[in-house]
């Protein structure tokens, strides 16, 4: 029973329906309250539901038992960010790359909290490793961007802007901020300037008032993976 449930709240969260894969994920630590994977995939669901405070609790309960898996930690860290709560999150996201050094998503999840402080040159360094794990990852190349501008290096920032909407063009979870930046450079540098950033990307993307980026990345500081 427990198996079926776990594989309908996979299937759901693999479609983006986290209410209801949270949903079959309750079921399944009703009748298995110490199910391992249910418990990490509720804590996970907690972050994509926006249940900060909750998953934080839930998912503090897993690293307590000193668990060797980096995941834990780093949807902890996700959550405390989220929070605002800067000194969690980064205990959690260095735990979660002591546990796997290898992971793109806690390297830049990790450069968040230091973007956050307005540590600029700290934050293109962990991009940096970010990058380097996966290499022109378009949400990577957008917080650099963000890094860049905000150092005041206008055309590294442009450059970076430019293969994030490269990198982007195929994605539709990336819609909206593809149009933010667009918007963003067109009233911060000229329409021209906009106009030839676009060109680099999808040239038939344009304003879509229905785009919905879905969670957990979509209400971060700065742009995450997902």
């Amino acid at each position: 029973e427990t198996d079926v449930l776990f594989q309908k709240a996979s299937l759901s969260e693999s479609k983006k329906l986290n209410e209801s894969a949270l949903k079959s994920v309750q079921q399944v630590l009703l009748v298995e309250p110490e199910h391992p994977r249910a418990l990490l995939a509720r804590g996970r669901l907690l972050v994509k539901t926006q249940r900060y405070a909750v998953a934080k609790a839930s998912l503090q309960e897993i690293v307590s038992l000193k668990t060797d898996d980096w995941r834990p930690w780093f949807w902890l860290g996700t959550a405390h960010l989220m929070l605002g709560e800067l000194e969690g999150a980064e205990v959690a996201f260095d735990e979660a790359l002591a546990r796997d050094a290898d992971i793109a998503e806690s390297w830049l999840h990790r450069a968040l909290v230091e973007q956050q402080r307005e540590n600029w040159q700290v934050a293109l360094q962990l991009l940096s490793i970010a990058n380097e794990i996966a290499p022109g990852h378009p949400l990577v190349m957008l917080n650099e961007a963000m890094c860049r501008e905000a150092l005041g290096f206008r055309d590294e920032a442009v450059s970076a802007y430019r293969k994030f909407l490269s990198q982007s063009h195929r994605s539709e979870a990336s819609k909206l901020l593809r149009f933010e930046v667009i918007s963003h450079l067109s009233a911060g540098s000229g329409p021209a300037l906009a106009a030839e950033v676009e060109a680099a990307g999808n040239h038939e993307f344009g304003p879509n008032t229905d785009i919905v980026i879905n969670h957990p990345h979509d209400s971060q500081p700065s742009a995450t993976l997902e």
